[in-house]
């Protein structure tokens, strides 16, 4: 059952994090109509120019008083929007506040309210189906910290849902720790136990993972846009070994492309001077 809830109004932050990240048909899918208050809507309009869907619907709360007397609480650290949200949430049994903001949620709480965030969203989309895998829900969940939802990496790392899904690398890398040299790997079908966040600026992930055999590997992910970089463990590595692998090979890579563009070059002057 996707929507037990008599009323579902969300603050201003969470909607701009969702269409930032192209993610607003979840909202649509798993809650059919969301409902934001005149003053959310003003909050909204400051940030945005996209106009709304109709399936967002404006409903004004009807104990105005009591928004001016939560907007004047300095303590609360409230702003007109939530305040608006939360007394329109009171106004009627079994509600729910979608909320990222603490001090919001925390008062929310207080309140007796029932309440949840862009993660939490992302996860009951999980949980009835509208995201398909843990990968996909957690590729969300990077994306509305990459598009404006504050989260720390510890926090963000603690979010995560487990990928216990069996894939298969294709293009990938062998480290050989002896030797220091990468060695073309193809094909290695893994089972990835856990996920940890090196650097979420720089979208590098550690994926710990047994092979078919049961032997412990480490791969270490990068997404770009329109390509993702993996590489291949044999041995376990901490974030700043990781960081300077990618960064070594990335100017080996550099230098590679730099001297194949010479090595062209000098091979053309040659034969102009042939002629």
């Amino acid at each position: 059952m996707r929507n037990k809830y008599n009323l579902i109004v969300s603050d201003t932050n969470c909607i701009i994090n969702y269409i930032n990240s192209n993610m607003l048909y979840i909202l649509k899918e798993l809650y059919n109509e969301i409902i934001i208050t005149p003053d959310v809507l003003k909050e909204y309009m400051k940030k945005q120019t996209l106009k709304l869907p109709d399936w967002i619907k404006i409903k004004e709360p009807k104990n105005k008083n009591e928004i001016i007397k939560l907007n004047d609480i300095k303590e609360l650290n409230l702003g007109l929007g939530e305040c608006s949200s939360i007394v329109l949430c009171k106004e009627y049994k079994n509600s729910l506040f979608i909320s990222d903001d603490q001090d919001a949620r925390n008062y929310a709480i207080d309140c007796g309210l029932n309440i949840t965030g862009s993660v939490g969203i992302v996860k009951k989309a999980k949980e009835e189906g509208i995201i398909k895998t843990n990968k996909e829900a957690n590729d969300f969940i990077i994306s509305l910290k990459n598009n404006g939802l504050y989260m720390s990496d510890k926090f963000l790392e603690s979010v995560l849902l487990p990928t216990n899904e069996n894939i298969k690398i294709l293009n990938c890398y062998k480290y050989d720790k002896k030797y220091d040299k990468l060695i073309d790997f193809k094909g290695v079908e893994i089972f990835i136990e856990s996920t940890e966040i090196i650097s979420s600026k720089k979208n590098i992930c550690k994926l710990n993972c047994k092979d078919k055999n049961g032997n412990n590997v480490f791969i270490i992910q990068r997404n770009k846009i329109n390509k993702t970089e993996i590489w291949y463990f044999k041995d376990d590595f901490n974030s700043e070994s990781a960081i300077n692998f990618i960064y070594c090979r990335e100017k080996e890579k550099k230098d590679d492309l730099s001297n194949n563009s010479e090595s062209k070059k000098n091979k053309n002057t040659s034969k102009n001077k042939g002629r």
